[in-house]
């Protein structure tokens, strides 16, 4: 896997890329995770659905599969044997344990003493940073897009206010389901996803053949609804017969089949009717009105049986993301070499991922200063998800203690010219994505934590001006040249930028003809920090970021917040403003033909 999108997440659950599966009941058994983390991801076994008396066993099978990698254990304290499922993630040193709000501090404290990372889901902000306070050190966040048990905040909603509100690491769920989403989400400011729906269609889930089709034949999103009537609390499944039949039943038939699975669930985990009543009385104490939910907590794990279990969809429930009908079986099945582990989600996504990736690379030396070389042939004009991606990179980067300056550069034969207009003219409508990426991207070098360096050659186009306009200091080539002709592409964007660099008249001047303007001349109007022969470029400036890496971290961290406090106006809310034009530009015919000339390398005629 590329470091390109290796999170602090990867380092501290001991994975590859950012990628959580979590622990479904009856689905993440000890096959699921184990091909999920020999992919490189990082699986959760659903210790709530596993027998006690296979639970042990189940772990060490991940071990023996996977060769002895990380991976975590799902938990609920109202489980009879609670215990022994901690007593085990302690015994076996696993990496992580997942759970709802049922633990307290000291059982937390206990789990953390023993090194193991405590990452509970929650569906509101409060209850992040009560679980915070509690002890836990990364959050898994869900909002209402996610399968099974869900909230009602939308995850991106939901994902900016605990990503703001939080110092631990903050995992996105709901609603993904490719490299695209995790992108999406990094550049929020996750730190990885969470997925269900999209691992529970592999063939590694176990999942029977007649319940995945029914997944595969739920075509209409909007009806991937939430519903109260299985267990009193909001849920988001694939309707089928069950569903219906209850939404027809009286209250009082709804109360017998409860008990009834009820009494099966306590049958079947071995629940005292003393724990029983342990856990009634618990959920009426937390909650007034929460008896009702108390008695029907059976209903989903006996329901999801019947479903995953036993291949029996039309008599149980399914559990879904919203984009459940974006996963067709053809492109969830293993479809690989037979030498891969035969995880199809982790290779198919990660491979996705990868090709992403492959537009930069980073590197991180031992002084703290770390490199982003853009490195997509043959001009490093980035495409929607590499800006994405891009964004997101510089973003961790500045985030990781160890890092003391970014320096960008690139290779080839120029810096960067920008956007990948091709792209844009195959498919006008990646103009937001390119938009959000660029912002993103800019926004990530301008605001980061620490010092970023642009050492440039070569042309210096579009998006090459806009990290150079955002960044701390540029270095560049002799043979550098800046330019911004958007005008000739059919766009707007980049002149704030332009203009944190060049005055007013000279920004107006390059961006009304499209005119190059040389290094010696940017450098003679102090645009630039410095210019050095072409070979001398990577030297130069990793000479400038290791003066600059070897002072005090936290007093350059302090002095880059301060510089750019004191800066006039709101350099990202002026490139918002210059993106709105950006639409307005593609809607005209004038736009169409710049970039049809463009790619027909033509002249464009208007």
């Amino acid at each position: 896997m590329s470091g390109a999108l290796r999170t602090p997440l990867c380092d501290l659950l001991g994975c590859e890329a950012p990628v959580v599966q979590t622990a479904m009941g009856w689905v993440a058994g000890s096959s699921l995770v184990a091909a999920t983390c020999n992919a490189g991801g990082f699986g959760f076994l659903a210790g709530v659905t596993i027998p006690a008396d296979r639970i042990e066993a189940e772990i060490l099978h991940v071990k023996e599969l996977t060769g002895d990698k990380p991976f975590g254990l799902n938990f609920h304290m109202f489980q009879p044997n609670a215990q022994q499922l901690l007593d085990l993630a302690v015994k076996h040193k696993l990496r992580a344990v997942s759970y709802g709000r049922g633990p307290d501090a000291k059982v937390i404290g206990r789990l953390r003493d023993a090194g193991i990372v405590c990452m509970p889901t929650v569906g509101a902000l409060k209850h992040a940073q009560k679980a915070i306070e509690l002890g836990a050190n990364v959050i898994t966040i869900q909002g209402g897009e996610g399968g099974g048990h869900t909230g009602g905040v939308s995850t991106t909603v939901l994902l900016p206010q605990v990503v703001d509100a939080v110092q631990v690491p903050v995992v996105a769920a709901g609603g993904f389901y490719d490299g695209r989403g995790l992108l999406a989400a990094l550049a929020y400011g996750a730190q990885g996803i969470a997925m269900g729906t999209r691992f529970l269609m592999t063939r590694d889930s176990g999942v029977p053949e007649v319940t995945l089709a029914r997944y595969i034949a739920a075509t209409d999103a909007s009806k991937i609804a939430v519903s109260y009537l299985v267990d009193g609390m909001p849920q988001r499944m694939i309707p089928n017969e069950y569903l219906a039949m209850l939404q027809k039943a009286s209250p009082l038939k709804r109360l017998r089949i409860a008990i009834r699975l009820a009494r099966q669930w306590k049958a079947q985990t071995g629940m005292t009717s003393a724990h029983a009543l342990k856990v009634l009385w618990q959920g009426m104490r937390d909650d007034a009105g929460g008896l009702a939910q108390t008695v029907m907590a059976a209903n989903a794990p006996m329901l999801l049986q019947r479903s995953m279990v036993e291949g029996h969809p039309d008599e149980g429930v399914m559990s879904a993301d919203r984009p459940a009908r974006l996963l067709r079986g053809g492109d969830c099945r293993y479809r690989g070499p037979s030498h891969r582990p035969p995880a199809c989600v982790g290779y198919h996504h990660l491979e996705e991922i990868r090709s992403v990736s492959e537009q930069f690379h980073t590197h991180t030396h031992d002084n703290g200063v770390a490199e982003v070389i853009l490195d997509r042939p043959p001009v490093n004009a980035l495409n929607a998800a590499g800006w994405r991606a891009l964004a997101a990179e510089i973003a961790q980067l500045g985030d990781r203690p160890e890092v003391r300056v970014v320096v960008i550069r690139g290779e080839g034969r120029g810096f960067c010219a920008g956007v990948d207009i091709k792209e844009l003219a195959a498919d006008p409508g990646l103009i937001v994505a390119v938009n959000e990426g660029n912002y993103a991207t800019f926004k990530a070098v301008h605001l980061n934590k620490v010092p970023v360096i642009a050492a440039v050659h070569g042309f210096v186009l579009g998006g090459g001006i806009g990290i150079c306009g955002a960044a701390d200091i540029v270095i560049a080539a002799e043979d550098a040249s800046f330019g911004l002709p958007e005008v000739d592409r059919g766009a707007m964007g980049g002149a704030a930028h332009l203009q944190r660099m060049f005055g007013v008249q000279k920004t107006r001047y390059l961006f009304f003809t499209g005119e190059m303007i040389s290094a010696a001349e940017a450098l003679r109007l102090g645009a630039i920090e410095r210019v050095v022969p072409r070979d001398a470029l990577r030297d130069a400036a990793l000479a400038i970021a290791a003066k600059i890496a070897a002072k005090s971290p936290a007093m350059i961290r302090i002095a880059k917040e301060a510089l750019t406090g004191i800066e006039d106006g709101d350099l990202e809310a002026k490139y918002r403003w210059e993106q709105g034009f950006t639409l307005q530009a593609y809607l005209s015919p004038d736009s169409a033909e710049t970039r049809s000339a463009f790619v027909d390398k033509r002249d464009a005629k208007f």
